[in-house]
């Protein structure tokens, strides 16, 4: 069996915070999908980070989460290219906090022994701070082009019940 569905119950409920025009909500019955640009057909159009509080306050008590999918835009310039492709403004305080605030109110939505699998450039998870441990990280290297960075998808399971507060 897979990772995925050794480690995830049947129907799993999956949360894709910038879910593009994904696959997944046509395939699985429980996708909970987000997108900033309303051209995408997802359950909502918001800023990731009004989205992961809205999961937040839906979905954290208790805990219903059992695979989140983060795959944000992984650059600046791809960041830059999101926003003012709708007719937004990226504002600084976006540019600078790379998803934290995001992780965090999303890491309250997930059950203990659920997945988080998130994607890019560097090795950036959910972290144990935020009660992960890593389970593998997938590497996908772009032999085809040169000039291509690999990307990293980091797989971590929620071990910690109850997350503490940031002092």
């Amino acid at each position: 069996c897979s990772l995925l569905s050794c480690s995830l119950n049947a129907p799993p409920l999956i949360v894709e915070p910038f879910a593009n025009d994904n696959w997944l909500r046509h395939t699985y019955p429980n996708v909970i999908t987000n997108d900033l640009n309303p051209i995408y057909d997802t359950d909502y159009n918001l800023e990731a980070h009004d989205f992961a509080k809205e999961i937040r306050r839906e979905r954290s008590d208790p805990p219903e989460v059992d695979l989140i999918l983060f795959d944000p835009p992984w650059t600046l310039n791809q960041l830059k290219t999101s926003y003012e492709g709708i007719g937004q403004h990226l504002e600084l305080w976006q540019a600078q906090n790379k998803w934290g605030q995001c992780r965090s109110d999303l890491a309250h939505a997930v059950k203990p022994g659920g997945i988080v699998m998130s994607w890019g450039y560097e090795s950036h998870g959910f972290g144990w701070r935020r009660g992960f441990k890593d389970l593998e990280m997938l590497i996908g290297v772009q032999s085809y082009q040169a000039d291509r960075y690999d990307i990293l998808c980091i797989v971590e399971q929620k071990v910690q019940k109850t997350l503490r507060p940031k002092a």
